[in-house]
């Protein structure tokens, strides 16, 4: 992990890095999102589909082979219960303890970080925007002075704690002029434009 540390710290988030895996190894999923690669086929992938996975990620989609995205929540997050987790990528939001992590390791939040998570979890493939989230999570508080900005600034925080590569954004997606949305990039393949 190390080296993939170093070998992104070294290229910068603007290199865009495909793997090759059977997946049977914890360590390498983990790896791979911790470095944010964008795509992830075992080694005999077809040429076609490893092109089309290099567009993809040239346009900043990430895109995994649906077996590895099925194992890789299989080793990572385990089985999961819908009633009190939501699972997004490799987030796992725990509604009923009220805690985030992400490939198993935990994230802290605030509060309010953790409802402007949820808010969108919940709405998932659907744009919520600032003024909706100010609403939701704010409530009273935003007809006495609540504003949009502090919803914006609670969000680039929020995205600084869960993106593995915070300027290359995997979970937490931005439609110019809309708002935001959760994108689970493992079960959605490239990221929904019309959410």
């Amino acid at each position: 992990m190390g080296t993939w540390a170093s070998l992104r710290a070294h290229l910068g988030s603007h290199v865009h890095i495909l793997a090759l895996s059977k997946g049977e190894s914890e360590r390498t999923l983990e790896t791979a999102e911790a470095v944010g690669v964008a795509g992830l086929y075992p080694p005999d992938v077809d040429f076609r589909r490893l092109r089309q996975c290099i567009s993809q990620s040239l346009q900043g989609e990430a895109d995994f082979d649906p077996g590895l995205a099925d194992r890789a929540k299989e080793i990572l997050i385990g089985m999961h219960d819908e009633d009190t987790r939501i699972r997004v990528g490799g987030l796992s939001i725990d509604v009923r303890t009220r805690t985030l992590s992400r490939w198993g390791k935990a994230i802290r939040l605030t509060p309010l970080e953790f409802g402007l998570l949820l808010y969108p979890a919940r709405n998932k493939g659907r744009v919520v925007s600032p003024s909706e989230l100010l609403e939701a999570k704010w409530g009273d508080s935003a007809r006495k002075g609540g504003t949009v900005d502090q919803v914006k600034g609670c969000i680039k925080r929020l995205c600084k704690k869960i993106e593995p590569i915070p300027g290359n954004p995997r979970y937490l997606r931005s439609v110019r002029g809309r708002g935001d949305f959760l994108h689970d990039f493992l079960a959605d393949g490239p990221s929904n434009r019309e959410a």
